[in-house]
């Protein structure tokens, strides 16, 4: 048996099933992709899937799987393919592609951060986390600059939210949220922003879409 799925769709899985006392005793092995699962809920994990195997799969669309981790520590991610080239300056990931391609990746910079400030070619590492843009959030007598990132921690406990999106445009913040909720419940993740913030900022909007919007490696186009 198999569980694939986002890091922190397994996060959610892992609490829902603790809340309702749900345990799975067969052997599974359960994939995370795309995002951490940090200490805490892969503890929870092995608590209700009681013979499972954690497995950590690194990756992208543009590429494919590039490694997973290895047998010892879960957080540390070993490279398949030695076409890959994997850097990086000042903690962040940069990929190069040495196969013959007709759209070669070269120093390709994904957002991810590593636990090595400085290298050229690595094997073996751990992804940290996602660098985020930096956004100036206002109202005509409040402002205050945040990263993106808090954005990710705010929406990824949200049951109803499958996905999230966000463009800066002409200074405004666009959210996009895929979503089953409906737009007179907009108010109430409005308010979770606003809560954050500990101030009603007027440049970010929120919106639902039913699907997401086309993008590469996350960027909007």
């Amino acid at each position: 048996k198999i569980l694939f799925g986002y890091g922190s769709t397994l996060s959610i899985l892992s609490k829902y099933m603790s809340s309702k006392s749900l345990y799975y005793e067969y052997p599974i092995k359960i994939i995370s992709t795309s995002e951490n699962i940090d200490y805490q809920h892969q503890i929870l994990l092995k608590k209700q899937f009681e013979n499972c195997e954690l497995i950590n799969e690194f990756g992208m669309a543009e590429t494919g799987v590039i490694g997973y981790n290895i047998k010892t520590d879960f957080d540390y991610i070993e490279t398949l393919w030695d076409s890959f080239l994997i850097q990086t300056s000042d903690y962040n990931l940069t990929l190069t592609d040495l196969n013959l391609r007709t759209f070669p990746l070269i120093r390709y910079k994904p957002d991810d951060l590593l636990n090595i400030k400085s290298s050229q070619s690595i094997f073996t590492f751990k992804i940290k986390g996602k660098e985020r843009p930096y956004f100036l959030f206002k109202n005509h007598t409040t402002e205050k600059k945040l990263s993106l990132i808090f954005l990710d921690h705010l929406f990824k406990n949200e049951a109803e939210i499958y996905t999230f999106q966000y463009l800066i445009k002409n200074e405004k913040l666009h959210i996009y949220l895929h979503t089953i909720i409906s737009n007179e419940n907009l108010i109430n993740f409005k308010r979770k922003i606003d809560d954050y913030l500990k101030f009603k900022a007027t440049n970010y909007v929120l919106e639902i879409i039913s699907k997401p919007y086309k993008s590469i490696a996350g960027k909007l186009l």
